[in-house]
């Protein structure tokens, strides 16, 4: 059944009654466990980006995260946002990671991400993971995501050539240990599009490029024709995977109250 036909309002989550939990973990950094019977399915649809829309809109399709971190920052002092959206599905938030980022820092990021993925889940929301993370972490890219997990996301990255994705979909069968898994990339343009559609995996055109004649992309994902200046790579020192490539300041714990599962995530940072 598409997720748009799903119209069950779920119970409003007010602000300040999340709870200060630390969710079961099968790992030893305390990162939560998914629940593998809430995870996202191919009809899941249509994604909205966080951030492009308000915070208080409904959405009885799926979020995703692929964007500035400061748009969904937010998320950890407020994560019954999303379940208040009446979505029925969402992506991971996609924390952007570095080669030379600390692996305390990628790991507190981890357990956010996990930790928002399964309160989200809690409260009836499917999950897909996110497999969008440096290749510096990638081994830990999977903690807490139980073995035959089958619903996954990524995203095209500007300057990561197309085999990139081959990778993260070869990890990603490998963790589910079955080639029959939902795996969907965001972004990229007319050859991650015609990729996918080789491969049969799902492609979503992100929104900058469906904003009209100043978008990269026509409707049918076919590229325009662009000015030198605009089609010049950025001189970037260090890539970053996550959704932009500036350097974000360190994460905060839930404002006005511990960290959820605060004890474990000192564990991590310590």
């Amino acid at each position: 059944m598409n997720a748009q036909a799903e119209t069950t309002t779920r119970p409003r989550v007010k602000r300040g009654t999340v709870p200060d939990v630390a969710f079961p973990s099968d790992n030893e950094f305390g990162i939560p466990t998914l629940l593998t019977e809430l995870q996202g399915t191919a009809d899941d649809e249509p994604f909205i980006r966080w951030g492009s829309v308000a915070r208080w809109t409904v959405n009885r399709g799926a979020w995703h995260f692929y964007t500035d971190d400061y748009r969904f920052s937010g998320l950890w002092a407020n994560p019954q946002q999303v379940v208040n959206s009446q979505c029925t599905a969402t992506v991971e938030a996609n924390y952007s990671t570095s080669g030379t980022m600390p692996r305390a820092a990628v790991l507190y990021d981890l357990y956010r991400k996990r930790w928002l993925a399964r309160f989200w889940q809690s409260r009836g929301v499917r999950i897909f993971v996110d497999l969008n993370i440096h290749p510096a972490h990638r081994e830990a890219a999977l903690l807490g995501v139980p073995r035959g997990w089958t619903a996954y996301a990524t995203r095209s990255h500007r300057g990561f050539p197309p085999e990139t994705l081959e990778r993260e979909h070869a990890a990603a069968v490998a963790h589910a240990g079955t080639d029959r898994i939902t795996f969907r990339v965001f972004g990229g343009g007319p050859v991650v599009r015609d990729l996918c559609a080789a491969r049969g995996w799902l492609w979503t055109m992100e929104d900058a490029d469906l904003k009209g004649k100043k978008g990269r992309f026509t409707t049918d994902g076919k590229e325009r024709r662009q000015r030198p200046s605009e089609t010049a790579p950025r001189q970037d020192s260090e890539p970053r995977m996550g959704g932009h490539d500036e350097p974000r300041p360190p994460g905060t714990l839930r404002q006005g109250q511990p960290g959820p599962g605060e004890d474990v995530g000192q564990e991590v940072l310590g």
